[in-house]
């Protein structure tokens, strides 16, 4: 067994996990199970769309078959497509057309109604538009509202007509957590990323990054993980300092790096 999955390889680590509290349970769960104590944070919430009429379309249009892929980046933009269908009086997606999952735990939300045909080699949008198979085609792309996608922008590139469609809202930095008072004082080791606006909800709570020492101009102070490469460049941009980066975008490969991160240097 390697170091990575000692169970108390995280044993007096206070590690501040930044997700939805109903959707930080398998990262909690993961990092308790490493030894590592967990201070709930939440940055972001999930609400519906501001309006639900160019999903109603689309899902229309997917009835009719006129889509050769349905796309899906997240657990979020499955479950709350999935919750449409179903409100629209539709069970289930559609025969016809193929089910892309941005990665392994998306596809897990899809596996018990539909089969995933594709997951990409690496578990980033990029890598989804890049590797999508097959001549160009028309893509569905349920996602959340007003943020940028660079899943279709790659599409487009290969010449994909892609179709866009809020299924979700994330309110970014909304409700202050209870435990805003310990994470303000910079009482925590490391603090996690899952998604950029978790990052940008970070910062519109706390304030300065530089306050709680984790500036791209600290040296010291806790130290910062991100689940993958497009979360640390949003964390850069808002001048948090990002120490790890998952190789693997999981919970589990988030955790496997902040592990192996502080026993290297235990």
């Amino acid at each position: 067994m390697t170091a990575v999955h000692r169970s108390d390889a995280l044993n007096g680590v206070r590690v501040v996990v930044t997700r939805p509290s109903e959707q930080a349970g398998e990262l909690r769960a993961l990092l308790e199970e490493a030894g590592g104590t967990v201070i709930e944070f939440p940055t972001i919430a999930i609400a519906d769309p501001p309006s639900w009429a160019a999903a109603d379309d689309a899902i229309a249009r997917l009835a009719d078959g006129r889509y050769d892929w349905i796309v899906f980046t997240s657990v979020n933009g499955v479950d709350r497509f999935l919750v449409r269908l179903k409100r629209l009086g539709r069970e289930g997606l559609p025969p016809g057309a193929q089910v892309a999952a941005v990665g392994p735990v998306t596809a897990e939300a899809l596996a018990e109604h539909v089969r995933v045909d594709f997951i990409p080699s690496r578990f980033t949008a990029k890598a989804l538009g890049r590797e999508l198979p097959g001549a160009p085609a028309r893509a569905l792309l349920p996602r959340a509202a007003a943020t940028p996608d660079e899943l279709a922008d790659v599409l487009r590139s290969r010449g994909w007509t892609v179709d866009e469609i809020a299924v979700y809202e994330t309110i970014v930095g909304g409700v202050e957590p209870p435990s805003a008072p310990t994470v303000r004082s910079g009482e925590f080791d490391v603090v996690t990323f899952a998604s950029a606006s978790s990052v940008r909800g970070f910062v519109r709570l706390i304030g300065s990054p530089a306050s709680i020492g984790i500036s791209t101009m600290d040296a010291d102070g806790p130290k910062v993980a991100c689940i993958g490469p497009v979360t640390g460049a949003a964390a850069r941009g808002l001048d948090v300092r990002v120490d790890v980066i998952a190789s693997v975008q999981t919970a589990r490969g988030l955790v496997d790096a902040v592990i192996e991160h502080c026993v290297s240097r235990a």
